[in-house]
C-alpha cells in the first residue's frame, strides 16, 4: 500500500479478524508486524511478531518473525534479548536467508560489546 501503513494495518487486522485460520493468516500477521517495524514502532512490532509465533507456531513465517523480532529488540537497544532470537534463527533454521542475515546482525551487535 505504498507506505500507507495505517490503511495497511487496518486491512490486515480486518483480514485476521475475518479469516484467522486460513493459510494466509500468518502472512497477514507478519505484515502487521512489518508495518509497525517500518514506522519504527518497535514495541508494537514485537507484539505482532509474538502473536504470529503464538497463533501460528508451525507456519513457514515463523523464521521471519523470529528474525524480525530480534531486529526490533536490537533497535530498542535490548541487545541481550535480540541476540537470543537471532541465535535461535541461526541454530533452528541454518539454511535460510534469515539465518545468514541474523548471523550478520549478531556479528554487528557483538562487535559493539
Amino acid at each position: 500500500l505504498a507506505g500507507n501503513y495505517e490503511l495497511a494495518t487496518e486491512g490486515f487486522r480486518q483480514y485476521l479478524d475475518s479469516f484467522p485460520l486460513t493459510s494466509r493468516a500468518a502472512e497477514a500477521q507478519l505484515y502487521m508486524g512489518d508495518t509497525h517495524f517500518n514506522q519504527r514502532e518497535y514495541d508494537q512490532a514485537i507484539i505482532e511478531y509474538d502473536l504470529l509465533l503464538q497463533h501460528y507456531p508451525d507456519s513457514n513465517k515463523k523464521v521471519t518473525a523470529l528474525y524480525k523480532k530480534g531486529l526490533a529488540l536490537a533497535e530498542l537497544n535490548e541487545t541481550e534479548d535480540a541476540l537470543i532470537y537471532l541465535r535461535q534463527v541461526v541454530s533452528d533454521f541454518p539454511d535460510t536467508t534469515e539465518a545468514t542475515s541474523a548471523q550478520q546482525k549478531i556479528d554487528d551487535l557483538t562487535d559493539k560489546h
